[in-house]
């Protein structure tokens, strides 16, 4: 597996080692697993989560019809 190669290769080089990750439960998976930087889904994800509860505010809690955009 790919990903078990990049955090023993970056253990033997001293660095700690990371992953992007979509949530929390995967963030717990990872730090079992032994990673040790977890980055929690991305800029855009928030920004559209955080556009979604905004317009959620003005359409009196319903929600979009539809994406805002894809991810």
């Amino acid at each position: 597996m790919r990903r078990n190669s990049v955090k023993k290769t970056c253990k033997k080089h001293g660095v700690a080692p990371g992953i992007h990750c979509y949530s929390a439960e995967e963030v717990n998976a990872r730090m079992a697993e032994g990673w040790q930087f977890m980055a929690i889904t991305s800029e855009l994800k928030m920004m559209l989560n955080g556009a979604a509860m905004e317009l959620k505010k003005i359409t009196g809690g319903l929600a979009p019809a539809g994406e805002m955009a894809r991810y």
